[in-house]
């Protein structure tokens, strides 16, 4: 018996949701650890790599967007440093 696979439905607002703890995550741990701002933004835009990952995996191609743009905005934050 072949099993089939399930795929998620994100709607939405659901992506937003979220991205916006995704996001406020971000700012908390820049906050927090300012004092080492590039090695807290290279940490964080690592832990996004695997959020990718994982939204690729699903299919989730709404949410791979929004995660590759705070992934680039984390990016251009670490240039400007």
């Amino acid at each position: 018996m072949k099993t089939e696979e399930i795929k998620p439905f994100l709607s939405d607002a659901v992506v937003v949701e979220v991205m916006q703890a995704i996001q406020s995550t971000s700012a908390r741990l820049i906050a927090t650890y300012a004092e080492d701002l590039h090695r807290t933004l290279e940490q964080r835009r690592f832990a996004l790599g695997g959020m990718l990952e994982l939204a690729r995996a699903l299919d989730a191609w709404r949410l791979v967007r929004a995660l590759e743009a705070h992934a680039d905005e984390l990016r251009r934050q670490i240039e400007a440093l």
